[in-house]
């Protein structure tokens, strides 16, 4: 039996250092889409590396959400032919194959999490086991409890691969609740009362009534932000305004103006994002220079 090596697989279009690594140091790789590739898509694709000393030293510096790990004794062109059965899968509602990016580490713990056994086992293949390493967090799985009631050789006759309704139901829920938790993160960071208070040997005394103050602001305004996050997203996505600088823009001007819920938003504002004969980007920025004068970023 071959030994077991480790691969990774790197998104070009989140590690834009990818290709002039590759380009210095040519590690073993093998970009995961087809020739003859469109020249607008060499640095937005997905390549299949070994994880050699260099390639691990580099990875090992990344914060960007570059991909996954894959640990396999197959050869690189066995492992490339698998990867390469899901880089599009059909999806309820479309009649064309989407293109799905399986290698984003942000999703493919939800993505698996959806999977029936059998499914699992028809995604891992070859590999042995997968492992993704983002925003300080270290995971990592073989499903071997699952994937013992199937032969290793088995696998799915399907040659694309077909995820469900409920499958996609819970996949978008998943990535919804993520995206509002980073969002909540952002906004307490930008508006909750900070808690550094610069030192003075003459002031000890009115320092700490300054910082009691803004512990109870914190702990006031915190629940309000996590509220007010998720009604301004929901509230958004049910009147058509559905891009990140919008929403976010919106929000910044909720914190603002600390308005935190719908319901307590002026009546010109509702009057204006509700306005749906409008693109939805439209009316968030009209709302946003009319009420600061510029879009936040």
């Amino acid at each position: 039996m071959s030994q077991r090596m480790t691969w990774a697989v790197i998104d070009g279009a989140n590690e834009e250092g990818l290709l002039p690594f590759l380009a210095e140091h040519n590690p073993p790789h093998s970009c995961l889409y087809a020739e003859p590739l469109q020249p607008e898509l060499i640095a937005l694709a997905p390549y299949l590396l070994e994880v050699t000393e260099e390639v691990a030293a580099w990875l090992a510096t990344k914060t960007s959400p570059w991909g996954i790990y894959l640990h396999s004794s197959v050869a690189m062109k066995e492992l490339r032919q698998h990867l390469r059965k899901f880089l599009q899968i059909q999806i309820p509602g479309e009649e064309k194959p989407v293109f799905f990016r399986f290698y984003d580490p942000r999703t493919i713990w939800d993505f698996c999490a959806v999977l029936s056994d059998w499914e699992i086992h028809s995604f891992m293949g070859p590999i042995e086991k997968i492992q993704s390493v983002y925003d300080g967090v270290v995971r990592e799985d073989g499903f071997e409890n699952i994937r013992k009631q199937f032969p290793f050789s088995a696998q799915s006759r399907r040659k694309l691969f077909v995820l469900e309704q409920a499958q996609l139901d819970l996949l978008n829920k998943q990535a919804e609740a993520r995206y509002i938790a980073a969002l909540t993160g952002v906004m307490k960071v930008n508006y909750l009362p900070c808690l550094s208070i610069l030192a003075s040997s003459d002031a000890y005394g009115l320092l700490d009534e300054e910082k009691r103050r803004r512990e109870m602001l914190r702990k006031e305004r915190e629940p309000l932000i996590e509220s007010a996050v998720s009604e301004c997203f929901y509230f958004c996505k049910s009147k058509g305004i559905e891009d990140d600088r919008s929403i976010r823009g919106l929000l910044s001007l909720m914190m603002d103006k600390q308005v935190f819920s719908i319901e307590a938003m002026p009546a010109r504002w509702l009057s204006l994002l509700n306005d749906e004969q409008l693109p939805g980007y439209y009316r968030a920025e009209r709302l946003l220079k009319q009420e600061l004068g510029h879009i936040p970023r």
